[in-house]
């Protein structure tokens, strides 16, 4: 008898090494790849523009052309963008957090705190770690380490976020809508001189190496795969992966010649260069800002991070409740 109760025991409740492999099949391994894709071009970018002189002299040239250096210095403008991008900030944190409250999703809720959360705590340890070599004679250059942007990294957070309290139906405009404001505050950043490009687009890869993350645990928790993909999905992705590669390539050319000016020790970089740098460096912040919305999009195109209906296996599902019975 009590080894017929042991095997019916076995069949009734799925073992450890059951549910791990439930677990293996329901992982994303493109988000794992994003995720791990995201933290390298962190690094790779801290290496190439904070660490290396053509990079330093061209991030910083950029800057220089910039209506900030001079706007930044006036208490005025300098108030006006603080209380503008706070203002922002807190009102799409409280839209994201009412969204999960009305749709009755604690664990979105809970996955967009990890994230905003997991992707603030990196960001400012990342600038209090990593240091900042004096390389350029860039006038305006020092040494005080501001790779990445915590603005840029909170507001593309609070997107990322939106992305995972919003429906799947309104995915699509949530994430045009969130990923337009994110970009803006990162070209925000620029404008009011408080960052430099590489600063904006680094806070746009933490925060999708944390999205992925998140998303992959979500998954993990209760999620499973969907069979249809949305047609304004489709849409939203090519018109952000559009908006990207346009904007990188004329940003791409552009930082190129700025570096070629840069290389040149017997040139003098004029105030128009610094202008067409500066152009260059924000079109590139937009180009990252859509292609990393255009990723996390993608990510979660065909994924339920909490469907309505029960999993197959678990406590409440089919198999669940067959295993409850006598």
């Amino acid at each position: 008898m009590a080894g017929v109760s042991r095997t019916d025991e076995a069949i009734s409740a799925p073992s450890r090494g059951e549910h791990r492999r439930r677990r293996a099949r329901r992982t994303p391994l493109n988000l794992v790849a994003i995720s791990g894709a995201a933290a390298l071009t962190t690094v790779v970018i801290y290496l190439a523009f904070v660490r290396t002189f053509t990079g330093q002299s061209v991030d910083q040239l950029a800057w220089s052309g910039g209506p900030g250096r001079h706007s930044v210095w006036s208490p005025t403008s300098a108030h006006r963008y603080e209380l503008l991008s706070t203002i922002g900030l807190s009102f799409a944190l409280v839209v994201v957090i009412t969204t999960g409250l009305i749709r009755r999703k604690p664990r979105m809720l809970a996955g967009a705190a990890v994230l905003v959360t997991g992707t603030w705590v990196t960001v400012q340890l990342l600038k209090a770690a990593l240091g900042r070599p004096w390389l350029t004679d860039v006038p305006g250059a020092d040494m005080i380490n501001t790779y990445p942007s915590g603005h840029t990294a909170a507001a593309a957070a609070i997107a990322g976020a939106a992305l995972l309290v919003a429906a799947p139906a309104w995915r699509a405009l949530t994430a045009v809508v969130a990923g337009g404001a994110a970009t803006a505050m990162g070209v925000l950043t620029l404008h009011a001189g408080w960052h430099r490009a590489s600063d904006a687009i680094g806070a746009f890869t933490v925060e999708l190496a944390w999205l992925a993350a998140v998303v992959v645990c979500l998954v993990w928790w209760r999620g499973r795969a969907r069979h249809q993909d949305s047609r304004r999905g489709r849409w939203a992705f090519t018109t952000l992966a559009t908006i990207a590669m346009v904007a990188s390539t004329w940003g791409a050319v552009g930082m190129i010649r700025t570096a070629l000016t840069v290389r040149r020790a017997n040139d003098t970089v004029t105030a128009s260069q610094a202008r067409r740098a500066y152009s260059s460096s924000v079109l590139l912040v937009v180009s990252m800002g859509a292609l990393t919305t255009a990723v996390a999009l993608s990510g979660l195109a065909k994924i339920e991070l909490d469907p309505d209906t029960p999993l197959p296996g678990t406590a409440h599902g089919p198999e669940g409740q067959a295993s409850t019975g006598s």
